[in-house]
């Protein structure tokens, strides 16, 4: 099961996440990094182009950074690290990652991840090209910042890993993506989102998702059924439990009865041994 949640303050953090799916992951671009912690080692995942397959095996919790965020935080150019994962004692000293796993390994990574990263800024510039790139802005965007072309360039690479025109396809992508796992028709989200036609959101979602976009939904419709399912679960066992907890004390309810009686037994039997004494001492008494 995959899931997401909002930090309480957002700024360079878009979320926290966790997996527990065992098998072959797909992770679709989005134009984000991420700090990852597997359980073992910590690594930094950087900006896709294209789909990444990873293989998964137990729990996985990580930050991802709003897109431009986090080449900041780790002082390294997105470009560097572009559609590969990166120990992160690679980028930071061993002697604070070695901290950090240890502190880890202690338990709650997701807030102890969060607490790591609690000093990363947003990116004034980052955020200026991604509203321009929301607002379909991107061929002016030079412009509207003051600076060339080719310094816009230079920086989206430094900052998101790639130039603007990919961004904004990646952004573009990313966004329709939303929708199609919201369940919106396909050709609705086409129109929405500034693809030419469907034809067009299909290719795209091929190219950049390494797979179709039935296939995408398709498999989040199973992961959904496993998710329900796991609730499910979690539901038969609470209410075994409750009734687990009601039988015990039940019993304890009848141990609690017997004992009264046994108790009440004893007092008649030591009232019948006491008056015994008594009759036996008076019948004894000249």
């Amino acid at each position: 099961m995959y899931r997401e949640y909002e930090p309480p303050q957002t700024g360079a953090v878009r979320c926290v996440w966790t997996s527990s799916k065992v098998g072959v992951q797909r992770v679709v671009p989005d134009g984000c990094m991420d700090l990852i912690w597997n359980g073992e080692r910590l690594h930094v995942a950087g900006p896709d182009t294209q789909a990444f397959l990873t293989e998964a095996n137990g729990t996985t919790v990580g930050v991802r950074f709003q897109p431009g965020a986090a080449p900041g935080f780790f002082d390294i150019p997105a470009h560097a690290i572009a559609n590969t994962r990166v120990p992160l004692d690679e980028l930071w000293p061993k002697v604070r990652v070695h901290r950090l796993v240890d502190d880890l390994h202690e338990g709650l990574p997701g807030r102890k991840l969060l607490n790591a990263v609690y000093s990363a800024e947003p990116d004034g510039f980052a955020d200026a090209v991604r509203k321009l790139v929301a607002s379909n802005e991107i061929r002016g965007a030079a412009d509207k910042l003051g600076i060339t072309e080719r310094h816009l360039h230079r920086k989206c690479l430094a900052k998101f890993g790639y130039g603007p025109k990919t961004l904004q396809r990646i952004m573009r992508f990313s966004s329709a993506m939303e929708l199609v796992y919201a369940g919106k028709p396909f050709s609705d989200i086409a129109y929405e989102i500034g693809y030419s036609d469907q034809a067009h959101l299909s290719r795209e979602v091929k190219a950049l998702a390494g797979a179709t976009l039935t296939k995408l939904v398709r498999d989040a419709d199973l992961q959904e059924a496993s998710m329900d399912d796991a609730a499910v679960r979690d539901a038969t066992l609470y209410d075994a439990a409750l009734h687990d907890a009601a039988l015990h004390d039940a019993a304890l309810h009848d141990a609690a009865l017997r004992n009264a009686t046994l108790d009440d037994a004893a007092l008649r039997d030591a009232a019948i041994y006491d008056g015994t004494l008594t009759t036996r001492h008076v019948m004894t008494r000249p």
